[in-house]
């Protein structure tokens, strides 16, 4: 099955009455999804989550996805939630010695031979993608498996994550490590940003990080609509993949008013990187469309 309905719960009835937004009928963008995915002859998985957990839609999400950079904010939330349970120091600090640097490390590079806090690391590869910042937050909470066993802990049975940089890019075909689906990846960030998995501290923290990301211009944030507002967090992969997981807030003066959480993934597509950002970019002003709407 491609599509799936409206999944409604209880907690629509928790919503303000002073207003309560219907949820936007992202059905009528299903054609266009579909057109794209033959034009970059890939597969893609997109879904998208109100805040509150009062509705779900998705298209094609329990699609197995390659996790690629899009681990990041899920890394940094276990850190956050680390620091609040006194499991990790805020002032612990790592040596970045020569051997840890990787490839891609904007601003890592120059941290050689220095000592920098998790913080620091959280702060460089939310921002940046920084690879090298990311295995010293990935280090700081037990390596994949840690991370894993987070997603396990906030009722995420689907995420996982195996290797660290860069090797968590190499997702064949079938493969089951460092995978999840749109489906989890929505769930799971609505409970680390709106739901009580992290202080509010923590989430406006993480949030805070997400926002400030730099390098995902030519994505979600080459569609928003003027006045809205975006936290995410793109991934790429070594197999024709691309994704990005965001929070969206409208500027409430018209159409869908609450933040909405978002993931779209396009696997194993043949197409080139432009390419796939000009795809999500469509699915993506598609998506704003009929929330204005």
């Amino acid at each position: 099955m491609f599509f799936t309905p409206w999944l409604l719960t209880a907690s629509a009835m928790a919503n303000d009455q002073s207003r309560v937004d219907s949820p936007p009928s992202f059905t009528q963008v299903l054609p266009q999804v579909k057109t794209l995915q033959g034009q970059v002859q890939g597969q893609i998985s997109l879904a998208v989550m109100a805040s509150d957990g009062a509705w779900l839609w998705h298209y094609q999400g329990q699609t197995s996805v390659a996790l690629m950079s899009t681990f990041k904010p899920f890394a940094c939330a276990k850190l956050l939630n680390d620091f609040e349970q006194g499991r990790v120091s805020k002032e612990h600090k790592v040596m970045v010695e020569a051997d840890t640097l990787q490839a891609y490390s904007p601003v890592a590079k120059d941290w050689l031979n220095q000592a920098v806090s998790y913080q620091q690391a959280c702060e460089a590869t939310l921002r940046t993608s920084d690879n090298t910042a990311a295995n010293i937050v990935l280090e700081g909470i037990g390596g994949p498996q840690g991370l894993t066993g987070f997603f396990r802990d906030i009722g995420d049975n689907r995420s996982r994550l195996d290797d660290i940089e860069p090797k968590l890019n190499q997702v064949a075909l079938g493969e089951t490590n460092n995978t999840s689906h749109a489906i989890a990846l929505v769930q799971s960030l609505q409970r680390l940003t709106f739901g009580r998995v992290l202080t509010t501290g923590s989430q406006e923290q993480l949030l805070t990080w997400m926002k400030a990301n730099q390098v995902s211009d030519n994505l979600l944030r080459a569609s928003l609509p003027e006045g809205w507002r975006i936290a995410d967090r793109s991934g790429a992969g070594k197999q024709g993949d691309r994704g990005i997981i965001a929070v969206v807030w409208p500027d409430n003066t018209g159409g869908y008013s609450q933040p909405v959480i978002m993931a779209i993934y396009i696997q194993h597509a043949k197409a080139d990187m432009a390419q796939l950002d000009q795809a999500i970019a469509a699915i993506g002003a598609s998506l704003f469309n009929v929330m204005l709407n």
